[in-house]
């Protein structure tokens, strides 16, 4: 049995998701269970590899419980040679969930590709930065150094943990500039590469979200400043004037799947000359078929200022139209940096985008 097999057998078990229906709470008949608990014993205990391509074979396995009281976990972690290890018959724990968990966590590299584009007949994307990733049922917060960390499955985390330097140089310089984000899922074995995530957002919207957080940040340093004026010199803390080097800002989703978070900060200008991005050679044949208006949610602002993607981009032949439209050089103190801190999406998401609605990327 190879891995084209597995795939074919995993249809059998989960069908594919209705875009307008989302992720739901699956049901799964005993068939389910009992072909998928059979597979996750023959693929990841008893095999000695797996077909992944991340480099390592990981022995660790994660187990869902089909219920768990209040504070408690729900995944379950051991590793594969552990005494303790479940049995494939105990049915405290969803096989199913635990056989496409594994399988998302051990069997595909992932690769997230940001990048700096404009759009008109077609994305000519100026600037990109592409690197690895890895899936954790586990997430921990990237605005600050917290080394706590909580369960969110039924979603998997995808963090970057250095991510102002690794996207220090993706900068919005230019009027009708927009960010794109892409997430891949591969497994060169089977030369398999689906598009698990994907969407984009415009200057002006990045620009306003960095604004009005800005302002809030500032009218509550103003309060701290003030209560600082009453308070003697030797117990004030230096919290009052630390300026936060960049806000945050959630971007849910095409469809309202997942979430990406931006980095965004005033860019500082560096002495090298910056290359000029009308003559990028870097040019993808996208046509656009849904760009909505990006909605902003007003009850998301403990969490960063929530975005709504819009739907991906869908490929067609490579086009030699190119962007014409007149893009005006921001002021140098308009311009912004932004950093893809993480991706956050549902375990059901990317099973559907590997078995049925996932394309090759169109960034990477």
């Amino acid at each position: 049995m190879d891995l084209d097999d597995i795939l074919k057998m995993c249809k059998q078990c989960f069908p594919p998701i209705k875009k307008a229906q989302g992720n739901v709470n699956l049901t799964f008949t005993e068939e389910a269970v009992k072909l998928t608990s059979g597979l996750f014993k023959e693929w990841f205990i008893d095999k000695t590899t797996t077909t992944g391509n991340a480099g390592i074979d990981d022995d660790l396995l994660f187990f869902v419980r089909n219920s768990v009281d209040k504070g408690e976990c729900k995944v379950d972690v051991a590793r594969k040679d552990s005494p303790t290890l479940p049995s494939t018959t105990d049915l405290k724990f969803n096989w199913p969930e635990t056989f496409f968990l594994n399988f998302i966590l051990h069997e595909f590299e992932y690769q997230v590709t940001m990048a700096v584009c404009t759009v008109h007949h077609a994305i000519n994307v100026t600037h990109k930065k592409s690197m690895q990733v890895f899936p954790s049922p586990t997430k921990q917060r990237m605005d600050c150094k917290s080394k706590e960390s909580e369960t969110i499955y039924p979603d998997l985390f995808f963090s970057i943990d250095d991510f102002e330097q690794c996207f220090k140089d993706i900068v919005i310089q230019q009027d009708g500039e927009k960010v794109a984000v892409e997430l891949t899922a591969m497994n060169q074995a089977i030369g398999l590469s689906k598009l698990v995530f994907s969407g984009m957002v415009d200057y002006t919207a990045v620009q306003q979200a960095f604004v009005n957080r800005e302002k809030a940040q500032s009218s509550s340093s103003s309060l701290a400043t003030k209560i600082a004026s009453f308070t003697p010199f030797k117990n004030r803390t230096q919290s009052f004037h630390i300026e936060q080097a960049a806000q945050y800002i959630r971007l849910r989703g095409p469809r309202r799947t997942g979430f990406a978070e931006l980095a965004v900060s005033k860019h500082k200008p560096v002495t090298e000359a910056i290359p000029n991005r009308k003559t990028s050679h870097d040019s993808v044949g996208v046509k656009i078929v849904s760009y909505r208006k990006i909605r902003s949610s007003e009850n998301e602002a403990d969490e960063g200022q929530d975005y709504q993607l819009p739907d991906e981009a869908i490929a067609v032949s490579s086009s030699s139209d190119q962007v014409t439209s007149n893009i005006k050089q921001l002021p140098s103190d308009h311009r912004l940096n932004a950093s893809l801190t993480y991706i956050m999406l549902n375990w059901q998401t990317i099973i559907d985008a590997v078995l049925y609605s996932g394309e090759p990327g169109k960034l990477s």
